[in-house]
């Protein structure tokens, strides 16, 4: 807000140095002047509500085709793909629209920290989940900060996950990771 005095932490203080050296260069214009000016030709689009950002995220993470002609052909490979792919979409998708039903209504830059904080308060849901469900929600209001424009900071990154003990991911064998492969090709052989 103009008038008031904020403390800027210090890599703040050292991009505001970085600019003020920059703009030396130019006589005349003052780190505010920059700053209008980017403003001016970088305007936020804050009349997009949560609804209609996550169905642009979604679309936007809608999974592409990662591998090649020879390796589309091979079945184990293609089940795979399809899997793993459609797998973090699916995740992010649910409690991206869990997070629309609850805030939809509202523009993506009215959301603040507190919103996000009460949404996942309001979940009876297991430590890694409620990790996960982070971990979705400050990647799409990255999005919608960089990509989209529709707000201009993450309201989710101050948001922290539970502490807790996770499981170490299992290591599966190549012998073992071919069984696996094999069971999904016979019951799904798309």
């Amino acid at each position: 807000k103009q008038g008031s005095i904020h403390s800027l932490g210090s890599k703040d203080m050292r991009d505001a140095v970085d600019a003020m050296l920059i703009l030396l260069a130019h006589k005349g214009v003052s780190l505010s002047d920059a700053a209008a000016f980017y403003v001016k030709h970088n305007p936020l689009d804050a009349t997009v509500t949560i609804e209609e950002a996550v169905e642009g995220y979604l679309r936007y993470r809608k999974p592409r085709d990662l591998c090649n002609e020879d390796e589309k052909k091979d079945s184990q490979i293609r089940s795979f793909r399809r899997f793993a792919l459609k797998t973090y979409t699916d995740r992010a998708g649910i409690s991206l629209k869990q997070l629309s039903a609850a805030l939809g209504d509202r523009t993506v830059a009215s959301v603040m920290t507190r919103d996000i904080v009460d949404y996942l308060a309001d979940m009876q849901i297991a430590e890694e989940t409620y990790n996960n469900k982070v971990s979705d929600v400050k990647v799409f209001f990255d999005w919608c900060r960089k990509v989209k424009k529709c707000c201009e900071h993450n309201p989710a990154e101050s948001v922290d996950s539970l502490a807790g003990e996770f499981r170490d991911p299992e290591i599966y064998a190549v012998d073992e990771v071919q069984e696996f492969f094999a069971a999904a090709v016979f019951y799904d052989p798309q």
